[in-house]
């Protein structure tokens, strides 16, 4: 046979073409990246001489998560890790305890108490990423009286009543009303 002196390598996608030194036999691809994996078919032209070749490229992790971390108390959390890489990740959940939670990927709660932490992980044989899912809860006020002191000052006009309570709430309370029995509010 007589030796290559031209021969092209080209993508089965036909997106790239490239040419590489005949008399060495190699392709040479500079900065590797996801986008290089595919196949590859080399042609001599007059030589008649051609083959193809596979290449992957190992990739890490890259995780999304999808679903609603805001919710009401007593709301369904559903929460979907989606992570892509080569070879395919494993997907795994983790609480804020540090227990796995086995969901294929789609984590599950039917009935959200307070706010939590959940960590979606992929792994594959390249490495290993993680990303945390904050959860809020948010549950309506409770208003707890403080020892209920009472403070009534008078003079000729009228009368002020002083009353200590406490709110909690998620999300925090940003006013509150006192309404009179006759139904006059004041703040």
């Amino acid at each position: 046979n007589p030796p290559i002196t031209e021969a092209t390598w080209r993508r089965a996608d036909l997106a790239r073409s490239r040419s590489f030194d005949a008399t060495n036999g190699i392709l040479l691809l500079k900065k590797i990246t996801k986008n290089t994996a595919g196949e590859y078919f080399i042609d001599s032209g007059m030589s008649k001489v051609s083959g193809t070749i596979q290449i992957n490229v190992l990739t890490a992790p890259e995780i999304t998560i999808e679903g609603v971390t805001e919710l009401k108390k007593g709301d369904k959390l559903t929460l979907e890790c989606i992570a892509e890489g080569y070879p395919t990740p494993k997907v795994e959940w983790i609480d804020e305890f540090g227990k796995k939670i086995d969901t294929d990927g789609i984590l599950i709660v039917n009935e959200i108490t307070r706010p939590s932490e959940f960590i979606c992980t992929a792994s594959n044989s390249h490495s290993t990423r993680s990303v945390t899912a904050k959860v809020t809860v948010a549950f309506p006020p409770k208003v707890n009286a403080i020892e209920p002191r009472v403070l009534v000052v008078s003079d000729e006009n009228n009368s002020i009543v002083r009353i200590s309570c406490d709110v909690s709430a998620e999300p925090q309370v940003k006013s509150l009303q006192f309404i009179s029995p006759t139904g006059i509010a004041t703040f």
